[in-house]
């Protein structure tokens, strides 16, 4: 029975999601009933530049947007909030095949945030998380190479909005 439960196990480990390195400053991190969104901050990163995607203010647009749609939907955006989130984003499109010159299909991101809730001048909370990715698991991950749209990006963009959003408390 224990021989059998190990590979169901790393297999439940591997299928499970995305790798990440995450650090948590515990030590000033107070909650704080409502945030208005300060600034988000994207470093886009890619090997080769293709106009069909999202330009880097293409997608800071699209992640503020989303942002407050997110933390309005759980409760933690005010306009007018006294505590403010300033957000930095290093993301790294990747191509599918680009080891080989191929430029026309996206897979999944890497991507890496941190982010700061301020209020009068304190940090209140931090976090900062690396090395992130969306799994979409072997079936899932075949469809990366019909990614050839601006829209086929939203996805990515998607989940690292609601993943932000649930981490600010």
């Amino acid at each position: 029975m224990k021989k059998s439960l190990l590979p169901l196990l790393l297999i439940a480990g591997l299928a499970s999601g995305c790798a990440t390195t995450s650090t948590l400053s515990t030590k000033d991190n107070v909650s704080v009933a409502k945030v208005k969104l300060d600034s988000v901050n994207v470093n886009l990163n890619q090997k080769y530049d293709n106009p069909v995607f999202y330009s880097q203010a293409d997608i800071e647009q699209y992640l503020s947007k989303c942002l407050v749609a997110e933390l309005s939907k759980e409760g933690k955006y005010q306009t007018n909030a006294k505590a403010s989130v300033n957000i930095n984003i290093d993301y790294r499109r990747i191509y599918s095949g680009e080891a080989f010159g191929m430029q026309k299909s996206i897979g999944s991101p890497e991507i890496a945030y941190s982010y700061k809730v301020i209020s009068d001048n304190k940090i209140l909370q931090q976090n900062e998380e690396k090395e992130l990715f969306v799994n979409a698991g072997l079936l899932g991950n075949f469809n990366y190479v019909g990614n050839t749209e601006k829209e086929d990006e939203n996805m990515y963009i998607d989940a690292l909005c609601r993943h932000i959003a649930q981490k600010i408390y």
